[in-house]
């Protein structure tokens, strides 16, 4: 995994604020029996990021110490989801997640004119001591119902 750095972000992006929406009837068919897979993986511990493999549906995995990597497909189509995750979501960091549950959000924001929002799902997964290890974010823009 590599460690984010600040150039890393997009510094045009404008954050317009996230609300948490109910994974009930969501998820597409592909999404919701990916994320059944990794609920029920045989290590809890292990991000398992690979079951994630969705047709049009970027992530990566971001540390409790700020490293990231696992990206699908790659780091630049990563980019939004990335920056929405550490300056905005989580800016204080994941280590201030108080439980283990899965979230979706839809982030409204700009990129210099163009206004957008990024649908979300959030995994986090624990350290064999219990504590958060990091998360798995999966990019839903193309995989709702």
């Amino acid at each position: 995994m590599s460690t984010f750095h600040s150039d890393n972000s997009l510094g045009e992006m404008t954050f317009h604020g996230a609300r948490e929406l109910s994974l009930d009837g969501l998820l597409s068919d592909a999404a919701a029996q990916c994320l059944a897979r990794w609920r029920h993986r045989e290590d809890a511990t292990d991000s398992a990021a690979e079951l994630f493999d969705l047709d049009k549906a970027p992530s990566f995995v971001i540390s409790y110490d700020g490293k990231s990597g696992h990206y699908r497909p790659d780091q630049p189509m990563n980019a939004v989801p990335e920056t929405i995750i550490r300056e905005f979501l989580y800016g204080d960091g994941i280590c201030s997640l108080t439980d283990m549950e899965v979230r979706a959000f839809a982030a409204d924001y700009s990129v210099i004119t163009e206004d957008a929002i990024e649908y979300l799902l959030v995994c986090p997964f624990p350290t064999e001591a219990g504590n958060v290890g990091g998360l798995v974010v999966v990019c839903l823009n193309h995989q709702r119902k």
